[in-house]
């Protein structure tokens, strides 16, 4: 009887020292999977939430006349916006607005960068229009639009354009496509020949009675105007510029050369020759 209670006993002590065992060691991994947790949320706030609740930082690609300041300045995004409250197609659709830009698209980077990708627009030639009865200068794209001159540099391979109806100008107006035939030769010459640009002071667009339109070409160093039909190609233009110099050192009181119709003629002394 002895031997069965004391076997008995042991057996029971066992099952006891067994369970408490067990208990502390699920006790422990409670503990362990409540410090994990906590590590991983402390871990997730830290790298995750609350870099995206900073306020956000941008990052322009693509200017090259136009600064960061002065987009953030006309989308008025000063104010602290947080990366997780950003709304990227607000701020793309104001951005939009700006004459200068001619496409944009924004995206959010992790954690608070706000990636703005600009292509501006790129600037043919100029005009010049009245704002509050000041003449103020203006630049036009190939497309015809109108932006503001503010930022961009203009050098003598951008020519001057007069004659244009713009009858009721704001910022982001935009020429009919009639003249978009001359803005494309124009872009022509100044990415393959800049210099005869450069020796114009002014090109004058004058209308015609059947829709179309003619020019008057105004040399930098010359006094002679030159007429000339729509077709502005490089041959025109060193057709123009060798009659200019020639008549120039030859012929002082030539007025006026046209060449128009496929044909030269001059204005000599008042009468057409």
């Amino acid at each position: 009887m002895s031997d069965d209670y004391f076997y008995t006993g042991y057996e029971q002590y066992y099952a006891e020292e067994k369970s408490k065992t067990a208990k502390k060691t699920r006790i422990l991994k409670i503990l362990m999977g409540i410090l994990i947790s906590v590590l991983l949320v402390e871990a997730l706030l830290y790298t995750v939430v609350f870099p995206c609740l900073k306020p956000v930082e941008y990052s322009f690609v693509g200017l090259k006349n136009l600064s960061p300041d002065s987009l953030l300045r006309y989308v008025n995004a000063w104010e602290q916006t947080s990366w997780m409250k950003f709304d990227t197609a607000s701020f793309s659709a104001r951005l939009a607005g700006n004459s200068a830009i001619e496409s944009i698209s924004v995206e959010k980077k992790f954690p608070n960068i706000i990636l703005v990708n600009v292509e501006e627009r790129e600037p043919v030639a100029y005009s010049l229009v009245n704002i509050g009865g000041r003449t103020q200068p203006v630049l036009i794209d190939r497309r015809g639009n109108i932006f503001s001159v503010e930022n961009f540099a203009v050098n003598e391979s951008v020519p001057l354009i007069s004659g244009l109806d713009i009858e009721r100008f704001n910022d982001g107006y935009k020429l009919s496509t009639d003249i978009h035939e001359l803005l494309d030769q124009i872009r022509f010459l100044r990415k393959d020949y800049p210099k005869f640009l450069a020796a114009l002071s002014e090109i004058h667009v004058v209308p015609t009675e059947f829709g179309s339109y003619e020019l008057i070409l105004y040399p930098i160093h010359s006094h002679i105007p030159v007429l000339s039909d729509r077709n502005l190609g490089d041959e025109t233009m060193e057709a123009v510029m060798v009659m200019v110099d020639v008549f120039e050192k030859t012929y002082s009181d030539v007025t006026e050369i046209d060449t128009r119709y496929g044909s030269y003629s001059y204005r000599f002394g008042g009468a057409a020759l």
